[in-house]
């Protein structure tokens, strides 16, 4: 996620998570847990949990403990495929 930072597509969200994910991994060491639940329906689905993360400085000090939130939404389509919803005008 870009929190706190400006958003951006494409080949350009690629190259800003390149440079972020560079210069988080020189200073840190980086320990990822994933914590999910998933809830199925008969047509829909969600999921939600939070991806926490340990960042201990390589040069020494406390570690700092981050933890961020999501929640996805799905739906079933008629040919049976789950997709994302989204309740964007253009992605209906």
């Amino acid at each position: 996620m870009s929190s706190g930072e400006p958003s951006n597509y494409g080949a350009a969200a690629i190259e800003a998570l390149r440079e972020r994910a560079s210069e988080l991994f020189k200073d840190y060491a980086v320990k990822m847990s994933i914590i999910i639940n998933i809830v199925v329906g008969s047509n829909s689905a969600h999921d939600y949990g939070w991806h926490e993360f340990t960042l201990t400085p390589k040069r020494g000090g406390a570690p700092i403990r981050k933890r961020e939130r999501y929640f996805e939404m799905w739906t079933k389509k008629l040919s049976g495929a789950w997709r994302i919803y989204s309740s964007s005008p253009t992605a209906m």
